[in-house]
């Protein structure tokens, strides 16, 4: 992406100052011939390489895992780049295309650092989670089970009648995507109506009120931090929270891909010197932006894909130089698809429960005091408590 563009560039003059630099995308029209190092946004990338000439040329790909789509897999061509390093905290995916694209490009995983040793070489921040749950009022939790009915009942009809695989939600999601942009046969209507019914359920939990209340009642803490990030699945959702906010006197601004660019760069300077203390986001800040000051991050609707998820911890689990605990809330509608009660976030939470100092789920909280209370407890490490899940 642009932004890691800039970002790499940064850390390329920082640690290399004697190298030519060059840059690839976002106006720059840079080439590998003529520099020693050259940076690219990939879409630059797969359709150039950047003038890379065959062989003798050091491919490092960040983010790896967004390579292995049809387009960006033209950027990993195996005559001009002798030498590949892949880089990323989320390697697998679901459609597999880390198995039938990466690992024969990069030979496969090198090195992994999972939690635990990044933990112990204090490359990360400790950390805790805070569950927390909200309820649908009655006219909100009526059509919403109307609308999951629908969905389920055409998602058996996709899996069993047109073919889709039932397994990974993924490959159905890109079999789904991939019959609606058919003709007017009977699986491509189908598929339509589900993607309208699953963009409609995704709309009722991420602009519910009862998550902006919350949201309300996480200010406390919210101010506390040193930065802060609430990240959303919609762009309006992500308008709304900031707004939120605003009216209790944060200082916070939305951001994505809806704002130009020079607009967007302006926020997340303003973000890392302070000017503003919390960003609301849907996705521009999932991947690679490196916040250090970042504390808490606050999940409004929280992703079924386990990737995502880790991606977004990463914002704030940074190492803090004081020795700030790195803070986590993953709100989620109660009784629904979001819950973890019913299977929500199983793989995320499998990857957290044994490395996180404490996961606790609050379930449904009548003011934010006892929620605030628990994060700003051991906000600062003296002692590291000992790990612990509990449930309130």
């Amino acid at each position: 992406s642009i932004d890691l563009l800039n970002q790499w560039a940064s850390l390329v003059r920082n640690y290399f100052p004697q190298t030519k630099l060059g840059l690839l995308g976002d106006g720059h029209r840079d080439r590998l011939s003529d520099v020693d190092i050259l940076i690219s946004v990939v879409n630059s990338a797969r359709e150039t390489n950047g003038g890379a000439k065959k062989g003798h040329c050091l491919l490092v790909a960040d983010e790896c895992h967004r390579y292995a789509t049809e387009h960006n897999a033209r950027a990993l061509d195996e005559r001009v780049f002798e030498s590949r390093l892949g880089l990323s905290a989320t390697y697998g995916r679901s459609d597999d295309g880390h198995l039938s694209v990466l690992d024969p490009f990069f030979n496969g995983t090198c090195y992994e650092l999972d939690y635990a040793r990044a933990l112990q070489d204090e490359v990360t921040a400790h950390f805790k989670v805070a569950l927390v749950g909200v309820n649908f009022n009655s006219l909100e939790q009526a059509e919403y089970d109307l609308v999951n009915a629908r969905a389920g009942k055409l998602r058996g009809w996709l899996i069993n009648e047109a073919g889709l695989p039932g397994e990974t939600f993924g490959l159905f999601m890109a079999g789904v995507q991939s019959l609606a942009k058919g003709g007017g046969d009977a699986a491509t209507m189908q598929a339509r109506a589900y993607l309208h019914t699953f963009n409609r359920r995704r709309e009722l939990l991420a602009r519910t009120p009862a998550k902006r209340n919350l949201l309300k009642a996480l200010a406390p803490s919210i101010r506390g931090a040193a930065r802060s990030i609430v990240f959303t699945e919609q762009i309006e959702a992500a308008e709304d929270a900031a707004t939120t906010l605003q009216s209790v006197g944060v200082p916070v601004a939305a951001t994505h891909s809806g704002l130009p660019m020079e607009i967007r760069r302006n926020l997340l300077t303003k973000f890392q010197n302070n000017s503003l203390t919390a960003l609301c986001a849907p996705k521009v800040l999932d991947e690679g932006i490196d916040v250090p000051e970042a504390d808490l991050a606050i999940i409004l609707a929280a992703s079924h894909n386990p990737r995502q998820m880790i991606q977004r911890m990463g914002r704030v689990l940074r190492r803090k130089a004081d020795g700030r605990y790195a803070r986590f809330v993953i709100a989620y509608v109660i009784g629904t698809s979001e819950d973890p009660s019913f299977g929500a976030h199983e793989a995320f939470l499998e990857n957290i429960m044994d490395v996180a100092d404490d996961v606790h789920n609050f379930g449904s909280i009548e003011t934010g005091d006892s929620l605030c209370r628990y994060l700003n407890d051991y906000a600062w490490v003296g002692t590291i408590p000992q790990p612990k899940i509990g449930t309130a």
